[in-house]
């Protein structure tokens, strides 16, 4: 639910590093965001997510300013870069608390991640504390109708990835919810995935549904090897 009819410029007014002159998102859309190493996805999800100041005005979610709107908390979830604090030494049910814990949500998705809440935040492997993390933001908030993933499922196993994107598409089914995944793990996309946005050099390079058939890594695999072949040439 990200509207910009504006040109995103990051940093307010210092030099631009991502332009976007227009973009919509609508509810229930399962938006994948990709493109090669430095294209700009992770600033864009960024903004989206309230994360980067940018001028006012310039980019909302149903129409509250993304940055400035503390409102949106409640209904825009955002993750992005891992937990680094990996010497806290409390259970997983400690960091989240007893009272989320005990929640229909909660209890669903530490099946769908097969979280354990008597895990030690300390004790965690890297695709263990990125579960949790997933179950920490997911939970804070019953509302949520946006989800913005950077890469958020690299670390977990094929099976919870799987799940935690069934889920994903049921939240999109069922209550309207959109999602913005970006990713460089294509595989399994193509029936999960409603629409396609590939970015380069800051500026998305195609906008396009994934229609029955559609083969997201060929096509996706034939853009990157396009601007790669550009960049060979220059």
């Amino acid at each position: 639910m990200y509207h910009s009819d504006k040109l995103i410029v990051e940093g307010g007014y210092r030099s631009a590093s991502i332009k976007v002159d227009k973009l919509q998102i609508d509810r229930g859309e399962l938006v994948l965001c990709c493109g090669v190493n430095g294209a700009g996805k992770s600033t864009l999800l960024s903004i989206i997510g309230g994360r980067k100041l940018i001028p006012q005005g310039n980019v909302t979610i149903f129409k509250r300013d993304c940055f400035n709107d503390c409102k949106l908390a409640s209904l825009v979830c955002y993750i992005g870069d891992r937990w680094n604090d990996h010497f806290i030494d409390v259970t997983i049910a400690e960091f989240i608390g007893e009272y989320i814990c005990n929640g229909r949500r909660c209890l669903e998705l530490c099946e769908i991640l097969q979280v354990d809440l008597s895990w030690r935040v300390s004790q965690l492997s890297d695709g263990q504390r990125r579960r949790c993390q997933i179950l920490s933001a997911f939970t804070s908030s019953e509302e949520f109708l946006v989800y913005i993933l950077d890469e958020t499922t690299s670390d977990l196993d094929i099976v919870s990835r799987e799940r935690l994107l069934g889920w994903l598409k049921n939240e999109a089914e069922s209550r309207g919810a959109c999602v913005l995944y970006a990713s460089h793990i294509l595989d399994g996309l193509d029936e999960w995935a409603t629409r396609l946005v590939y970015m380069e050099d800051g500026n998305i390079a195609h906008d396009v549904p994934v229609k029955t058939g559609m083969d997201i890594y060929r096509t996706v695999r034939d853009w990157m090897i396009a601007k790669y072949s550009v960049s060979t040439r220059k």
